[in-house]
């Protein structure tokens, strides 16, 4: 041991005793520990912080539920690409969601318009009105609240357009204006038709200035 004064006398070390401490700090059981709370974030996230969880999901097939007092209407479509925001409560809970679609399978950046999703029940701010598909209580596993949040608008029947801009259209668009809209693109021939088209969407906002406005 040396201090300002030189080198003193060293203190014993029981060698043994030190090795049984390194072989418990080292051992599975410890590393497991340390890691246990440890999960690698999907490739699709963009942001994941104390006030929201944000993907985007590229274009794929499913399905369109719809349903009215009398009868449940089910088109099989090509839904756009989409960007999903999951807003967070104080203690990190679920709080609330936001959907818009975006132009193109492509990781979206800050500069990439968002446009409204042609979908049923989402107000003109993209909030969804989650009616009977309730969200998560809380976040165990990224991935899988990811899946769950999804299937809470691709996979519910909904029940009306919550506002007029849903798709791109000189007249106010009603419910059946979107029915008549994904009835045409189910029952197209052409996979061209079938896709949706930005054009037939109303532009919002960038994605940097959704972000820095909802967040």
């Amino acid at each position: 041991m040396i201090d300002s004064d030189g080198m003193k006398l060293g203190e014993y070390i029981d060698v043994p005793e030190r090795i049984e401490i390194m072989r418990t700090q080292l051992s599975p059981k410890k590393i497991e520990t340390k890691t246990d709370d440890l999960e690698l974030l999907p490739s699709n996230v963009i942001l994941n912080n104390s006030k929201a969880l944000v993907w985007h999901k590229p274009s794929h097939k499913g399905i369109f539920g719809y349903r009215s007092h009398n009868a449940k209407t089910e088109f099989s479509i090509i839904y756009p690409a989409l960007l999903f925001c999951l807003e967070k409560g104080k203690q990190g809970e679920p709080n609330g969601l936001i959907v818009f679609a975006l132009p193109s399978n492509q990781r979206p950046n800050e500069n990439t318009h968002l446009y409204h999703a042609p979908l049923i029940n989402i107000y003109s701010n993209g909030v969804v009105c989650q009616g009977n598909a309730t969200l998560p209580k809380k976040i165990i596993s990224i991935a899988e609240c990811m899946n769950d949040v999804e299937k809470t608008v691709l996979a519910s029947n909904f029940t009306h357009v919550n506002h007029e801009k849903t798709l791109n259209a000189k007249e106010v668009v009603t419910t059946q204006n979107l029915l008549a809209f994904w009835s045409a693109k189910a029952n197209t021939k052409s996979l061209r038709n079938a896709k949706v088209r930005m054009r037939e969407l109303t532009r919002f906002m960038r994605l940097g200035e959704f972000l820095s406005s909802a967040l």
